[in-house]
């Protein structure tokens, strides 16, 4: 399974683009308006209207619109996006109001447009999303102008760096240049930007849950989090539910899942997980990738409090497999369940309910393997595979081709590529199975060994011959790196 897709939520903020100038600036938040946006990051805050009446920046109406943003991305009750648009489009007529010469005027509009942007992008409105970037980029644009020395454009011109290094990574039809030894330039713009914000609490902590955030949702090398800041940026954890959240999902991504387990624990010690529920997923899910038996808890927690769909097929899928290997009585209860959810709405259900449709007679090796890979554990991935050669013949064809798969994933993980050459080609000259994806995959995976060995001519043929093979519901993701990655070998 791919990661949890709430780091979409980052495109709230995220598509502007702007060239700024980075110095201090004479305006602030005022100490109030700084706890109210500080109590809204903790989830804690539920009334934007006691801000004083008589402020004339717009930040009252701001701080309403974000609250109510952040309120309807974070809440497990079933919420209408219309309703938090029709909150959000209120706020930005009462800003329009006010005066256009204070420098929060353009600032808090563009952040309001952003908001708009995402959530009509959660529901497939993709032009009336893109008219309303573009309102937001106008509105930045000016502000940029008329105030290059106000400190909170420093936020959208990182958010600006981040998407627009990945935009032209991903979209641009020329070759990368090659990026100099060191600090990789949008980790030390981070940086600075921080720095430049020291003084302003509200803001620089907005901006290191962005960074966490940017770190989290692209592909590819790291952006943000090297090794050497892991220790550095953990106590970062303890400020609040969203801090945790980012947090963890940079270090799952950059495959540090005993870090990532720890700040999912203090997470819930210090009762971040009543007020964020996925937390309570991402710490189920944790604890099952190491074989735990606290995994049951914490992902029924998380389905006793969603009160929406989203991420429940997810969920009595990571469910089903605790009890695949405990309660087989259980196991088929959960399965029934994931039929029942009927509003597949983000690609972790989707891919859940492909899984039980497409891969019937779940072996209990194959899945502890899995989890075990998952959980990084990639030696005792392969032991557990190996335990099963003497089942072998009655596994069937795809079972036995899970089996080569996450064989070669896992002695790739390993470093011990002659086998995992020998096992990914298995996979990718198997005979076609349009219903799984592990050929697709296999293909992908096999030219990122050559790279690794140096072979640029061998990934090439399998770069191509990932995008030549079928792969339902991950096709687009795999089919959209090996392009990327054909591109920047050409």
């Amino acid at each position: 399974m791919e990661t949890v897709n709430y780091t979409k939520h980052i495109s709230a903020l995220i598509l502007i683009s702007i060239i700024g100038m980075p110095c201090f600036s004479q305006f602030h938040y005022s100490d109030q308006e700084q706890n109210i946006q500080n109590r809204i990051l903790d989830l804690t805050w539920n009334n934007t209207h006691s801000i004083e009446n008589n402020s004339t920046n717009g930040i009252r109406f701001w701080l309403h619109g974000y609250q109510a943003f952040i309120f309807q991305i974070t809440s497990p009750a079933r919420l209408s996006n219309d309703s938090t648009l029709q909150v959000i489009q209120k706020m930005e007529q009462h800003i329009f109001e006010l005066d256009s010469e204070s420098p929060y005027f353009h600032y808090c509009l563009a952040d309001l447009c952003l908001m708009q942007s995402y959530l009509y992008f959660l529901d497939d409105e993709l032009l009336t999303a893109l008219t309303a970037f573009w309102k937001a980029k106008r509105h930045y644009s000016s502000n940029t102008e008329k105030f290059p020395g106000f400190l909170p454009n420093q936020k959208h011109q990182f958010i600006d760096k981040a998407v627009m290094d990945r935009l032209n990574d991903v979209f641009a039809n020329k070759k990368e240049t090659t990026q100099p030894i060191g600090e990789n330039p949008l980790t030390s713009f981070w940086h600075a930007t921080l720095l430049k914000s020291a003084q302003d609490l509200a803001l620089n902590r907005e901006i290191k849950l962005l960074g966490f955030l940017v770190e989290a949702s692209f592909d590819g090398n790291p952006t943000i989090v090297g090794s050497n800041e892991l220790d550095e940026i953990l106590h970062d954890t303890s400020k609040g539910p969203l801090e945790s959240f980012a947090i963890q999902m940079a270090l799952k991504k950059n495959e540090h899942y005993i870090k990532q387990l720890q700040v999912l624990n203090q997470a819930d010690s210090l009762g971040f997980n009543q007020r964020l529920n996925i937390l309570n997923l991402y710490l189920g899910v944790a604890y099952l990738n190491q074989i735990n038996p606290r995994a049951e808890m914490y992902l029924r927690e998380f389905l006793k409090h969603q009160q929406k769909e989203n991420l429940v097929a997810y969920a009595q899928l990571k469910l089903s497999w605790f009890y695949l290997l405990n309660d087989k009585m259980e196991f088929q209860n959960c399965l029934q369940k994931i039929n029942d959810v009927s509003n597949l709405r983000t690609l972790e259900d989707k891919q859940a309910k492909y899984e039980i449709v497409h891969v019937s007679g779940w072996n209990q090796g194959l899945i502890k393997s899995r989890l075990l890979f998952d959980g990084g554990d990639y030696r005792q991935s392969v032991t557990e595979l190996l335990k099963m050669k003497h089942e072998l013949p009655m596994l069937s064809k795809g079972q036995k081709l899970e089996y080569a798969y996450r064989l070669a994933r896992s002695y790739d993980k390993l470093c011990d590529y002659g086998k995992a050459v020998k096992f990914y080609q298995m996979v990718v000259n198997s005979e076609p199975q349009s219903e799984f994806y592990y050929p697709a995959y296999a293909a992908y995976y096999l030219a990122g060994v050559y790279l690794k060995l140096n072979k640029p001519d061998e990934a090439k043929v399998y770069f191509n011959a990932c995008l030549q093979k079928d792969s339902p519901i991950y096709k687009s993701a795999i089919h959209r790196k090996a392009k990327e990655s054909l591109r920047q070998l050409n």
